[in-house]
């Protein structure tokens, strides 16, 4: 069965081991480290065989090597229940265990999320991709999630619709100034109509598994350096293949 995931997460630096929770195990990973210079991990199940954990590329000018045991990546069975010993902390971009975001959509949600729920996009600048939200933006790091790198999406009526349907734009923000309410504060990855947001999401979709619940089948990162650094924003796609 063909299968492919992607995601956002939080480096969290940790020597011990970080777990990424994706509901099976794959046959294939990659994650990139979110750097001037990017660096990324590439494994695939076979490689395990031979006693190697990845092969790491980094720097200008894209070095390769190979990573032995401990170095790079494995895969993990899952079924572990979550407590404070072994999920150390719960906070936002913080864990060692980490499981796709819950909660997907922020615009309404009052204690992560906004001020009050977001309904309307506003363009302000069309040449420079910026507008502004109707309503602020949680800034504050403890509580906000929202922030750049959130997913973004939009229905902007522009004109009639055609067969009843309204054009959809599915961006991310990649500025932003203040709370996001004021002329201009917010930068989208293109231009967008003003329109109704339809979702906000989490600059991270991968977050802390929360105590109590049992962790599903995904891997294991051994790297802590170069990729998955700690508070460097992580990407990465996964898969099955036939």
């Amino acid at each position: 069965m063909t299968r492919k995931i992607s995601g956002r997460f939080n480096g969290t630096g940790l020597s011990g081991g970080t777990y990424l929770c994706l509901g099976f195990i794959p046959d294939w990973i990659r994650v990139w480290s979110n750097q001037a210079e990017i660096d990324e991990i590439s494994w695939v199940k076979d490689m395990t065989s031979g006693g190697y954990e990845g092969i790491l590329v980094t720097g200008a000018t894209r070095t390769g090597s190979l990573l032995a045991k401990g170095a790079g990546i494995i895969p993990y069975a899952g079924g572990e229940l979550m407590t404070s010993s072994n999920q150390t902390s719960v906070a936002w971009g913080d864990g060692i265990y980490l499981a796709k975001d819950p909660i997907q959509d922020y615009k309404s949600d009052l204690s992560y999320g906004v001020a009050a729920p977001v309904t309307k996009w506003t363009l302000g600048n069309a040449g420079n991709n910026t507008g502004n939200f109707d309503q602020a933006l949680l800034l504050d790091s403890s509580t906000g999630r929202i922030e750049v790198g959130s997913r973004v999406l939009i229905r902007a009526p522009v004109g009639s619709s055609i067969g009843g349907q309204f054009p959809t734009y599915d961006t991310f923000i990649t500025a932003l100034t203040n709370a996001g309410t004021a002329a201009n504060e917010v930068t989208l990855g293109q231009s967008v109509p003003t329109g109704d947001v339809l979702c906000l999401g989490g600059v991270y979709t991968y977050a802390p598994l929360a105590l109590g619940k049992v962790s599903l089948p995904g891997v294991k990162l051994n790297i802590y350096t170069n990729v998955n650094v700690n508070n460097e924003v992580q990407f990465f796609e996964a898969g099955l293949n036939d």
